[in-house]
């Protein structure tokens, strides 16, 4: 990319010297940061309140969900608008992964990615987006998540690059610590029991991570690479996941631990620093080759005002032995908060509100659109049977028409009452009823024969017994 194809209005915030590079060479060294998908479209934002709102057809209803238009498209699912209905006008907007057609067919690799999503629903933390509902049902399997009204991580790097800017210090640093604590609660999650789950990640990257308007970053798609790594083992030496973010035991394919994805959460650390590609190259190969080699330059490189400590924290990360690494995420936040003060939520909504305003609004009228749906069908009607406080007073209301009804309804009540709690019979009720006649009751000796009793029979069994 050119810099004639830079907008005139964006300059550099600063200007490197000479024997660096500029943030313009940065920007044409690097054309994938300024990839034509999910990028922001120049036309005015459309505001959801503008005009009337149309109501907008599903494209399927499956289960207890409506699907709407497809937002985003990946490798393994299309990405749709969903909305849940329920009993008394109950709705709620989500967000539905679609598993792509062949790899419904695959019944091994559904269920194994069922099986993930019902472990990823046990992980409950601000800083993840939760897995709702797992629906396999008429030959399609869908993931439904919450929807966050925001833009992925990616997204919004690309939109700053156009920019010509760096992303200030003080936002890198917010949304790291966010997604940090976000990738500890993962790596923190237990059974029902307490015992630990073991997750890892395996695919800690921009796409992977998305910051709403609030402010917020959440990580999202947790264990998916698990079960993909199942229709992918048939095929020899493919590595599996975005090679740009593994860690040097992932593309060794040995076994991964949270230290892997504290490596990638390194490397997300590092691009968001110098917005740049950490291992460029014409293809996989040469970008394996470069993490695998272990010398990797640090971001003053490209920034000198970060300094070495910004320096040290992530380069710690990027450590080549999992052992020399942050023992947890958590820990990596924590260094990286004593390092560089984070922006408040509302500085970093800002900051997405600015680079992604024309897709969040687009996005805004379609939410509008799905939430004016109506659906047709009728309501379906409560099929749970009434406790029995509400059908008595449903028998005394309705037979408030005449007395005679009124006084048969009331003895019905008195009724079903005494056969759902009968009441024992008095004394005199037991003595006179023919009904219920008298139990023969047995005679009792006092207590001390009893124990005489017992004696007497001991001492029978010790006479013969030393007979």
């Amino acid at each position: 990319m050119t810099d004639s194809s830079l907008p005139p209005s964006a300059t550099p915030t600063r200007e490197a010297p000479s024997s660096r590079p500029t943030k313009r060479d940065v920007l044409a060294a690097e054309p994938s940061l300024l990839g034509d998908e999910d990028s922001e479209s120049d036309a005015a934002p459309i505001s959801h309140v503008d005009g009337p709102i149309p109501s907008r057809e599903p494209i399927a209803k499956i289960g207890r969900y409506a699907l709407f238009d497809k937002f985003a498209s990946g490798g393994m699912a299309t990405v749709h608008l969903g909305r849940l209905d329920g009993a008394g006008g109950f709705s709620r907007v989500v967000a539905i992964k679609r598993l792509l057609p062949h790899l419904v067919k695959d019944a091994e690799f559904a269920e194994m990615l069922l099986n993930e999503a019902r472990v990823a629903a046990r992980v409950r933390h601000p800083n993840v987006v939760p897995t709702l509902d797992v629906v396999a049902s008429k030959g399609e399997v869908l993931l439904v998540l919450e929807y966050v009204h925001g833009e992925s991580l990616s997204t919004l790097c690309r939109a700053q690059a156009k920019r010509a800017e760096l992303i200030p210090l003080a936002i890198v640093a917010s949304v790291m610590c966010s997604t940090l604590e976000g990738l500890h609660a993962v790596h923190e999650a237990t059974d029902e029991r307490g015992r630990s789950l073991g997750l890892v990640h395996r695919d800690v990257s921009p796409p992977n991570v998305i910051i709403g308007v609030d402010g917020a970053a959440r990580v999202l798609d947790f264990g998916i690479v698990k079960a993909l790594e199942h229709i992918e083992e048939t095929v020899p030496n493919r590595l599996k996941g975005k090679t740009g973010y593994m860690s040097p035991e992932q593309i060794r394919a040995e076994r991964l631990t949270r230290a892997s994805d504290i490596f990638a959460a390194g490397i997300v650390l590092w691009e968001l620093l110098t917005l740049r590609r950490f291992a460029s190259g014409a293809g996989d190969k040469e970008r394996i080759d470069k993490i695998v080699a272990g010398s990797y330059p640090r971001p003053s490189e490209f920034r000198p005002e970060l300094g070495d400590v910004i320096d040290d924290v992530v380069m710690r990360a990027l450590a080549p032995k999992p052992e020399d690494r942050y023992a947890t995420a958590r820990e990596f936040s924590v260094a990286l908060g004593a390092a560089a003060e984070g922006a408040s939520a509302g500085i970093v909504a800002n900051w997405v509100t600015s680079l992604a305003a024309s897709g969040l609004a687009e996005r805004a009228r379609l939410l509008a659109q799905v939430e004016n749906w109506s659906d047709a069908a009728p309501d379906i009607e409560l099929r749970s049977t009434p406790f029995a406080a509400e059908r008595d007073v449903q028998a005394l209301e309705g037979a408030a028409s005449t007395p005679l009804a009124a006084a048969t309804a009331a003895a019905r009540v008195r009724l079903a009452n005494a056969r759902r709690t009968p009441a024992p019979p008095s004394v005199e009720e037991v003595s006179t009823s023919p009904a219920i006649a008298p139990r023969p009751v047995a005679p009792r000796l006092p207590a001390g024969y009893a124990v005489l009793a017992g004696l007497a029979f001991v001492a029978f069994v010790l006479y013969w017994v030393l007979r």
